[in-house]
């Protein structure tokens, strides 16, 4: 009697936990989304690191025409980058890259248009104002990480 009341009882217990999860997956998906969406979203810092050594500052390297671009997140997933006010050069167009968005709990995907490989980011941080990418490649190996931090406009 108690091993037929036990198999049920675990089940029951699995399957709370698993929709748990579940649930919790879609709630951060749209929560990341929501702090995404309709904002500038301006870079503010970006640095490499190899194989774990000191990490370098590319930001500093950075123009001021490139310092002023800005990424937007739009709601049905797609996202623009943007010369903002100033372009390097004149005849540039405004918005220079589209492509489509994903969000998940910790990742955001970029696919740009006309490519079929997407750029996956780890979201190290994501909040109203701030926003944290990571991603890492290994090549030859040696791993390479890249860090961008960006401030909402």
């Amino acid at each position: 009697m108690r091993i037929t009341f036990l198999f049920p009882s675990l089940f029951i217990i699995l399957l709370l936990f698993s929709s748990c999860e579940e649930n919790s997956d879609v709630y951060y998906r749209k929560k990341n989304a929501d702090l995404l969406i309709n904002k500038n979203w301006v870079i503010t810092g970006h640095y490499t690191r190899e194989n774990n050594y000191l990490k370098k500052d590319k930001f500093v390297y950075y123009d001021a025409c490139n310092r002023d671009d800005t990424f937007r997140f739009a709601k049905n997933g797609t996202y623009e980058l943007n010369e903002g006010p100033t372009k390097c050069n004149a005849n540039d167009p405004q918005v220079f890259q589209q492509g489509t968005w994903k969000v998940g709990y910790n990742n955001l995907e970029l696919t740009k248009t006309g490519s079929s490989s997407p750029s996956n980011y780890l979201i190290v941080e994501l909040n109203t104002y701030k926003l944290v990418l990571s991603s890492t490649e290994t090549h030859q190996g040696d791993t390479y990480q890249e860090v961008l931090t960006f401030t909402a406009q």
